[in-house]
C-alpha cells in the first residue's frame, strides 16, 4: 500500500470507530498533551499549542506523522458540540513546509 491508500485505511478505521462511540473517541483524538520543543519540531508528527504551555501533542498528530509527511488524516469538528463529525485524508503537501 502506498501512503494515500494506508491514511485512507485509517480514516475508514477511525470512521467506523466514531460511528461506534462519537463521544469517546472525540474525547479521545482532540485530546492535547504537552509536548516538548523536540518533538514539536520534528518534521512529520503534527503539534498545536496548549493556552498557558507551549506545545500540546494529540492522538492524530502523532498518527499523522506515522504517515510521513505527504497525506494526513483531518477531523471535521463540529464547533457548537466540539464533536468529530468524520475524518477525512488531506493532502499535506498543499499547506507547505512545516515551520
Amino acid at each position: 500500500m502506498n501512503n494515500l491508500e494506508i491514511a485512507q485505511h485509517i480514516a475508514n478505521v477511525l470512521n467506523e470507530a466514531l460511528a461506534l462511540d462519537p463521544d469517546g473517541l472525540s474525547k479521545l483524538i482532540l485530546r492535547k498533551e504537552p509536548i516538548n520543543e523536540a518533538i514539536a519540531l520534528h518534521p512529520t508528527i503534527q503539534v498545536g499549542i496548549i493556552p498557558d504551555q507551549a506545545y500540546g501533542l494529540s492522538p492524530l498528530g502523532l498518527i499523522n506523522g506515522f504517515l510521513g509527511g505527504h497525506f494526513g488524516i483531518a477531523a471535521d469538528v463540529e464547533v457548537k458540540t466540539d464533536k468529530i463529525k468524520e475524518f477525512i485524508v488531506i493532502n499535506l503537501n498543499a499547506f507547505g513546509e512545516k515551520q
